[in-house]
């Protein structure tokens, strides 16, 4: 019997960024194929794939999963988020993946005579903007006396998004159409969402303000939530004549 004598040459995917993939993508789908040679003939040359080992990293951050080649061949699949057929060398997705997080895989090539290559794909999960901001409230209502303001805090709306990265990032506004009015003396902090009252506010003339306030985050295309605001203006005479008692 011949003896396997040259080792396996891998051939890595040709291109050396991370493969890019959403965080939709179905379970079971073809990401990338590595493909080894042989200059052995006959069953010496017939080569086996797997992954060896799988490491993960949130996207700027640290570490979030590391399995040790002995730790992945004895895990069971729960852990493992890919998969490679054995005769093709094409890596498919095992199970859910997370957003932002980067997978390093490494793979090992082996023919019939024992002899061993390897080589590592990187593989990147892009978040999906897939969530659209959602206040901590159905509705808020906030009170401040009347008198003229320079910039005055009322109170700060918040929205939160389950999306990661740059699809997790809310900016707050008002509904253009309030701002028509030219007595509108309300802004809002686009990254806090701290309400403000600017200029004068008079009881009399008017005793409370109702308007939407939006929160919009950053995907492509932006997903947005409204929420409905009311502002309360109390009489500042009434006011000092309960306090002073």
């Amino acid at each position: 019997m011949r003896s396997s004598a040259s080792q396996p040459v891998s051939v890595e995917i040709p291109h050396s960024e991370p493969i890019k993939i959403p965080e939709t993508v179905p379970i079971g789908s073809r990401i990338a194929r590595v493909q080894a040679t042989d200059r052995d003939i006959g069953d010496n040359s017939k080569i086996v794939y797997r992954i060896v080992s799988e490491n993960s990293k949130s996207i700027g951050g640290m570490p979030s999963r590391h399995l040790t080649a002995r730790q992945y061949l004895l895990t069971r699949n729960k852990s493992k988020h890919f998969t490679i057929d054995r005769s093709s060398g094409e890596v498919s997705v095992a199970k859910p993946l997370k957003p932002d997080t980067e997978y390093a895989l490494n793979i090992s090539a082996t023919d019939r005579g024992g002899l061993r290559s390897y080589t590592g794909i990187r593989v990147l999960v892009q978040d999906v903007n897939n969530y659209a901001p959602r206040f901590q409230r159905p509705w808020y209502t906030f009170e401040i006396l009347e008198g003229n303001y320079l910039r005055g805090e009322i109170g700060k709306v918040q929205a939160e998004d389950e999306d990661a990265g740059i699809n997790g990032v809310i900016m707050y506004s008002l509904r253009k159409k309030e701002l028509t009015d030219l007595n509108h003396p309300f802004r809002i902090d686009r990254k806090t969402g701290m309400i403000h009252v600017e200029g004068q506010v008079d009881r009399e003339k008017k005793s409370r303000y109702l308007f939407k306030t939006v929160a919009t985050d950053q995907g492509s295309p932006p997903m947005e939530t409204e929420v409905d605001v009311e502002v309360n203006i109390l009489d500042v005479s009434i006011f000092s004549r309960f306090t002073l008692h």
